[in-house]
């Protein structure tokens, strides 16, 4: 889904796993619900300016994704996690 988004194409997905922080709830559609899938597909289709509008915040979020700011936030919680080990370490 990331990779989608970083390419600037608007996404539909399902609510499971991380996908709805990444979309949002007004692209997400039902596990084995075909027919909300083919509505949600028939909006992007009629009304481009949505299907921009999404593609450009779907772009502009997965810059979050980034391997230097994912390696930045792990050495914080990694380093967090360090503390508090030492602090029930006593």
């Amino acid at each position: 889904m990331i990779e989608a988004m970083a390419c600037g194409l608007p996404c539909i997905g399902t609510p499971i796993g991380g996908i709805p922080e990444l979309i949002g709830d007004d692209f997400l559609v039902e596990i084995n619900d075909p027919v909300s899938l083919a509505n949600k597909i028939q909006v992007l289709i009629n009304a481009p300016q949505i299907a921009h509008q999404q593609a450009i915040r779907n772009l502009l979020l997965s810059h979050d994704y980034e391997e230097s700011k994912l390696e930045l936030k792990r050495k914080l919680f990694y380093d967090y996690l360090k503390k508090l080990a030492e602090i029930s370490n006593g």
